[in-house]
């Protein structure tokens, strides 16, 4: 699955930075893709918890009028699962792409919103659970 997070990624970067735009925006692009650093420890993948609580569950828990988990579930059809907290496709870098970008209905999060250090722990707490095999796909 990794490569279709990866293609998914590198669409929407095109897309930000096709023609006309401006080399601010592939630079934004670009670094939004950058790997985050932080190593998930048990106190990250906690703090990731209550954040995915406070900023994401909303729109993207299980069951009808989520906008997050209705989109997911249209656009990929089953192929993957659309709760995010049931996947193990999205890595650290895909995760900060879409929280600090947005896609389609989803806002962008600014620094002032959900810091580095926190969106960090968001990405440790969705990318824990990952089998070793999705891990290194």
């Amino acid at each position: 699955m990794k490569p279709l997070v990866n293609l998914l990624v590198l669409a929407l970067g095109t897309a930000a930075v096709g023609p006309g735009a401006t080399a601010g925006a592939a630079d934004a692009a670009a670094q939004a893709q950058a790997p985050v650093a932080q190593a998930a420890t048990p106190a990250s993948i906690e703090a990731g918890r209550q954040l995915y609580q406070r900023w994401c569950l909303s729109c993207h828990a299980a069951g009808p009028g989520h906008p997050g988990t209705t989109a997911l579930d249209a656009l990929y059809k089953g192929a993957v699962p659309s709760v995010l907290e049931q996947g193990t496709s999205l890595d650290a870098t895909a995760i900060a792409y879409f929280v600090r970008n947005g896609r389609s209905t989803m806002p962008t999060f600014r620094k002032s919103e959900i810091d580095d250090r926190e969106l960090d722990d968001i990405a440790a707490y969705l990318t824990a659970r990952k089998p070793k095999a999705a891990q290194h796909e």
